[in-house]
Formats: structure tokens, sequence, C-alpha cells
């Protein structure tokens, strides 16, 4: 009985480590401020980022402030702004190098005026599988 629990215990184990990635988690972290105790939820990303580039911060100014944190320093995040619709997108991706099978993106949206001024932020993880 004993080993059974055991066998069980120790596949289980391995199936969490081996399909759980945080390359993107650790890189938000990094970028926002976040502790590592800390729950990473969609919120907390979102009031970090208003934290950084506070509501009413010019379109340019926001792009300034999150290179500087860190945000498109490497191919896997990146800042675009799409004139169009006044909104931008900060893309925080996996890096598809580590283990695992279940990867996960972060995507900020960064709605803006026809000021082009910070308007509202919002944040979702996204979980994928290669």
């Amino acid at each position: 009985m004993h080993r059974k629990l055991l066998a069980a215990f120790l596949i289980f184990t391995a199936i969490i480590l081996g399909c759980s990635d945080n390359s993107s988690e650790e890189r938000i972290r990094e970028v926002l401020g976040i502790p590592k105790n800390q729950e990473l939820t969609e919120s907390l990303v979102s009031e970090r980022v208003k934290a950084l580039v506070p509501i009413e911060t010019p379109e340019w100014l926001v792009a300034e402030k999150l290179k500087r944190a860190g945000i498109g320093e490497d191919s896997l995040s990146s800042y675009s702004f799409i004139p169009t619709k006044n909104i931008a997108i900060v893309r925080v991706e996996f890096d598809s190098n580590t283990s695992g099978v279940v990867k996960s993106t972060w995507i900020i949206t960064l709605q803006f005026d026809s000021l082009k001024k910070l308007q509202a932020v919002s944040a979702k993880r996204y979980l994928t599988g290669i």
C-alpha cells in the first residue's frame, strides 16, 4: 500500500514539475518588481503596471518607462502601439527552450484616449502547450 502511494506521489510530482513553466512569470516579476513569494494574479500585474505608468501618462512616456523596466530587451517581450485603435499591447512570452508542457504568456493591454494618454490597463495570463 505504501509503495503504491509513494509511486503515485512521485508520478504526480514529476507531472507537475514537467508540465509547468514559469519563464514568462519570472520575467514579469522582474520587470514589475513582484516578489516570488507573492501570488501572481492578473489584477496584481495590472496594478503594478499602473504604478509604473500611472493613468494619464502620455503614450511616448509609457513606452519609454516600460523599455527602461526591461520590456523589449529580448525577443521574449515586446511593446506595440496601435495608433488606429489607441491601444498598446505588451507581450511577455515563454522561453521555448525551457522544459515543461504547459507554458504561459502574459498579454497586457493599455488603452489610451484621443490625446494618447493612458486610460486603462488590463493583464491576462494565457496558458499554451507545445
